[in-house]
């Protein structure tokens, strides 16, 4: 059974049977409440057609009498033959109907028409000069209602009564027909061939048929409210209220379209198929509307998405918050509570004098101003202190001296704040203090036993060896310690440039001489690593604050770096441009190796590009760039674009 709930395709199937089950039923109960309305019940089908065709024929006959009394001739061309048969009598006396009806009218005038021997189904009559109006029906079980007025009266009549109206001096004419109830498509009597026939299926079937599908629908309905899902999609979401609205404006609107097809005299079988068509999709909606319903219901999420859920939740949040500030909100309450007592008697006061009223409600609104201003102007005080302490000033104060207790409480919070900012810097402060001299301590103490290595092995080097193997040794000896040498030189410069324990001489510095150094400097290197080097230089020298001598240290450890990292057989751009006030010098490369790292994280202490480690390199360059860049009054930035690499050093003219 899971299965079946669980199959679309079965849903699907159950969906539709459901809508044919609730169309069905909706038939069988449309033709009994046709048959109990009029007296059908029973009936067959040979009864039913006779009232049916009764009411086609009298309507068409009516409609024959109103041409002939209009102007006393027939003018228009009624094709009706052999299924309808009519007499037009004339004469300038009253006649028996019953008579008329027996087919007895030699006391009258034949002017159109014959009966051909056929029995009299109905009679109709009016005198020359009066309107005959008829409202027929497309439903053929309905009486067409038939009218009458006298061409200078404003009063209409039924037409039975017209016997009771008729002059004594004006011409009359009778109307006879004869219905051959044989006749059905095809002819004038096809409409109520078809409503007869089905009132007559109805008269049988319909309530074996109404029972038949409520049990089968109820059964699918149970169905499918078991088979609904459990987890919410887009439209469980939707708020109940809204879901429902749509619902019912949708259902209005499809029994509004079945009243209309009704209401524009359609051809009767194409309005039963319309109408059937619209209460189906009312079905499906329906459907569709409960297992919503029943899928938010098993989700345990119906209250979830409702009006009251939507009211209640600020309501919730807000009594949440009252209980969090109970203080406070029993404050408020009295506030509040002492506040309407004033207004109220003020009220009082009004009613009984209203000038003495107005006065006392002049001075209640000074005091109000008065006491609101004093309340924004602590407000206000709180809110700059708070504005000191977000911009960095951490020995930033709040006076609260006759300071509201709830001002006084959040001003004194933030004094503490400030105080607490303090206390975290200094610690931080001074843990970078012993960071760095950790740092440069360690450094001196390996620095010491190092440069004993380095001179023995020197020493070791200029006595030589014959075996090469033992030379092979001196060599990697001679490399790893200068490679350490370098790494503790980077180590105790990184140090002091961080903590800012550099003596900068800034002069004025031609950067333009400098940058042209830069290819002969490292022609060598680059070549090793065939790059081919690009230095864009303007003839106008240009000329900046700077200490020349760190600045060559960051020109340095920027080409060291794109020595090591770039990708053989490219071009390295360096470039000199003026921008205003200051001067940019960009370095350029192409990674030989994939960047997936940010431009913050290379200007970190130990942080290679390569991460990998398999070139040399301490992972100190950038970040000794920077903070040298930064404290001569420059900016180092760094830009990675896929594998392009780009550092632009900025830093002010002369």
């Amino acid at each position: 059974m899971k299965k079946l709930m669980d199959n679309l395709l079965v849903k699907i199937v159950a969906v539709m049977i459901f809508v044919s089950c609730v169309v069905a039923s909706a038939f069988g109960s449309a033709g009994l409440l046709m048959l109990d309305a009029n007296n059908y019940m029973g009936k067959n089908y040979d009864a039913i057609s006779k009232e049916t065709y009764g009411n086609v024929a009298r309507c068409y006959a009516a409609g024959i009498l109103g041409d002939v009394t209009y102007d006393g001739e027939l003018n228009g061309s009624y094709d009706c033959d052999p299924e309808l048969k009519y007499v037009i009598l004339k004469t300038s006396d009253k006649l028996d109907i019953a008579d008329l009806n027996k087919g007895i009218f030699d006391n009258g005038d034949v002017m159109y028409g014959s009966l051909d021997g056929m029995e009299v189904s109905g009679v109709l009559c009016a005198q020359e000069g009066w309107e005959v109006m008829t409202y027929a029906s497309r439903m053929p079980v309905y009486h067409g209602f038939i009218e009458y007025r006298a061409s200078e009266d404003v009063t209409y009549y039924e037409i039975d009564t017209a016997m009771d109206h008729m002059d004594d001096n004006a011409d009359k004419y009778y109307i006879l027909y004869a219905i051959d109830h044989g006749a059905t498509e095809g002819s004038i009597f096809d409409e109520a061939h078809s409503c007869a026939a089905a009132l007559a299926w109805c008269s049988k079937y319909a309530v074996a048929l109404i029972i038949f599908t409520f049990l089968t629908g109820l059964a699918l309905f149970v169905f499918l409210m078991a088979a609904s899902k459990k987890t919410l999609s887009f439209d469980n979401k939707i708020p109940y209220i809204i879901l429902f609205g749509l619902t019912a404006g949708v259902e209005m609107i499809l029994i509004a379209c079945v009243g209309a097809v009704f209401e524009a005299s359609l051809y009767f079988p194409a309005a039963v198929m319309l109408s059937l068509m619209f209460i189906g999709l009312g079905a499906l909606v329906f459907v569709y509307f409960c297992m919503n319903t029943a899928t938010r219901i098993k989700a345990h999420s119906f209250m979830r998405y409702t009006l009251l859920h939507y009211i209640m939740l600020p309501l919730r949040s807000l009594i949440g918050n009252m209980n969090e500030n109970l203080s406070l909100t029993v404050k408020a309450v009295i506030f509040c509570g002492a506040l309407g007592i004033v207004q109220l008697l003020g009220l009082v006061f009004f009613h009984a004098d209203y000038r003495f009223g107005l006065f006392l409600f002049v001075i209640y609104k000074l005091i109000e101003l008065s006491v609101l201003i004093w309340v924004v102007m602590q407000f206000d005080r709180v809110k700059k202190g708070m504005a000191m302490v977000a911009s960095g000033n951490t020995d930033a104060s709040i006076d609260t001296s006759h300071m509201l207790p709830a001002f006084k409480s959040h001003a004194a919070d933030i004094t503490n704040v400030s105080e607490g900012i303090n206390k975290a810097v200094e610690e931080r402060m001074k843990s970078e203090r012993m960071k760095t001299e950790l740092i440069t301590n360690v450094s001196h103490d390996i620095k010491t036993p190092l440069t004993s290595i380095i001179n023995y092995v020197d020493l070791m080097e200029k006595h030589g060896t014959d075996d090469p193997e033992m030379q092979e040794y001196l060599e990697v000896l001679d490399r790893q310690s200068d490679r350490l040498k370098k790494l503790i030189e980077d180590l105790i410069e990184a140090s002091k440039a961080s903590s800012g324990a550099i003596e900068m001489q800034i002069e004025p510095v031609n950067v333009s001489v400098l940058l042209s150094q830069v290819e002969g400097e490292f022609e060598e290197k680059l070549k090793k690593k065939e790059l081919i080097p690009v230095v864009t230089v303007p003839e106008e020298e240009q000329t900046i604050k700077a200490d020349g001598r760190y600045l060559w240290r960051v020109i340095d450890n920027l080409m060291s770096n794109i020595c090591k990292y770039t990708m053989p057989n490219t071009r390295v751009y360096v470039d000199l441009i003026s921008k205003g006030d200051t001067s940019e010098i960009s370095f350029k490369n192409i990674s030989a190796t994939e960047l997936n790292i940010s431009a913050e994280e290379l200007t970190e202490r130990f942080v290679r590009g390569d991460k990998s480690r398999n070139t040399e390199g301490s992972g100190l360059g950038l970040s000794i760039a920077k903070s040298l860049t930064e404290h001569m009054g420059g900016t180092m930035d760094i830009h990675i674009d896929g594998d392009l690499f780009k550092v632009t050093l900025t830093f002010p003219k002369v």
